[in-house]
């Protein structure tokens, strides 16, 4: 698949809305999906209600991530994702979305960014495999920076632990509406 020159690790820059950008330094404002402007490469995270589903759009309108076994449930509470092809209007539901392709974490890794035809070959080579599932060690943000960057790490797991702890456990001390509310209380903060 080819890519458009300063797509992902490429050094040359783009032009989006008339300014040069890199595009693996790119993080937009949540949009509505028509609007926005991805790069084969590119991680899109999609705003739901309590927390944020990820992709890797690998072109024509096209993502590949990781989903539960109901064709529309992000999460899997059965230990096992199915790694999905998908439009990406059709994953980003009414839900806002953008590109966010978490270079300040890469960094702080130390690790940088495989070439775009790298990532979307990782990513597509998985397409209908059932992969392990986890929503706390192996979520679909875990897949994604896998994928982009051969690491794989979830910022909102990582922050969520900073701020709670051992989130396996906190899950089985509390009630389902008492761990709800503070799931919300935590995405809100993060955005």
């Amino acid at each position: 698949m080819s890519v458009p020159p300063g797509a992902t690790s490429d050094a040359s820059p783009v032009v989006i809305d008339g300014e040069a950008r890199h595009s693996s330094h790119l993080v937009t404002a949540y949009v509505d999906v028509g609007d926005l402007k991805p790069f084969p490469g590119d991680l899109i995270e999609f705003q739901r209600d309590m927390y944020s589903h990820w992709a890797l759009f690998v072109g024509n309108n096209q993502v590949v991530n990781v989903r539960g076994a109901q064709p529309t449930s992000d999460v899997s509470l059965t230990g096992t994702g199915t790694v999905r092809l998908e439009d990406l209007a059709f994953v980003a539901g009414s839900s806002k979305c953008r590109i966010n392709n978490q270079e300040g974490e890469a960094m702080a890794r130390g690790i940088q960014a495989l070439h775009a035809d790298e990532m979307v070959q990782k990513a597509t080579a998985l397409v209908g495999q059932d992969v392990p599932y986890s929503l706390f060690h192996r979520n679909c943000e875990h897949y994604v920076t896998e994928w982009r960057y051969g690491t794989p790490w979830s910022e909102q797991v990582e922050t969520g632990q900073k701020k709670y702890g051992d989130l396996t456990q906190l899950a089985g001390q509390k009630d389902l509406p008492q761990l709800m509310a503070m799931l919300q209380a935590f995405m809100q903060e993060r955005r």
